[in-house]
């Protein structure tokens, strides 16, 4: 792993540092283009096909980035998180997840993340798009409130509070 990074590969929750929310599938379940959203519903879901808060992460040692897709599969299908193919003020940059069967180089750009470590906490992150690097992903407009989409948002350079997530094992980090 480049930079002595720890390996972040396994299932996590991923903690909005802001307002501790965590990222969520809509409607907590997997499907084909679902957008994704911040929750702060407690206690978690244990119900089996509803637990759209457990992430997987996988290392993708070609591209130096991570794959994440929601740990419940989509009738069988792991499906990846991926930034949509534009940036623009009306914040059309949504992540969405979709399979990587038939994908171009450029949707595999936009399904592989970077976990950029942005404070002594070492299991604090940026989650920069590979294929739109001044982006990261945030909270529709910075807003501190729950069930709000997850989008990518301009860093400006460098990633504010408002990109930072922490990874979190709810099964070993008790």
């Amino acid at each position: 792993m480049a930079n002595n990074r720890p390996n972040r590969t396994g299932t996590w929750m991923l903690i909005h540092q802001v307002t501790a929310t965590y990222m969520i599938t809509d409607g907590n379940f997997t499907a084909h283009n679902y957008l994704i959203r911040n929750s702060n519903q407690h206690p978690l879901n244990t119900q089996e096909n509803l637990q759209g808060h457990l992430w997987d992460l996988s290392w993708d040692k070609d591209s130096k980035s991570y794959l994440i897709s929601p740990h419940q599969k989509c009738n069988g299908e792991t499906l990846y998180l991926e930034a949509q193919d534009t940036t623009s003020s009306s914040q059309e940059a949504f992540v969405n997840q979709e399979s990587l069967e038939t994908v171009d180089i450029q949707r595999k750009k936009r399904q592989r993340w970077i976990l950029e470590p942005v404070s002594l906490d070492r299991k604090t992150y940026a989650i920069r798009s590979l294929f739109f690097e001044d982006y990261a992903l945030g909270i529709q407009n910075n807003y501190c409130q729950p069930n709000l989409f997850i989008v990518a948002l301009p860093t400006y350079g460098k990633p504010t509070i408002h990109h930072y997530w922490r990874v979190y094992n709810p099964f070993k980090d008790k």
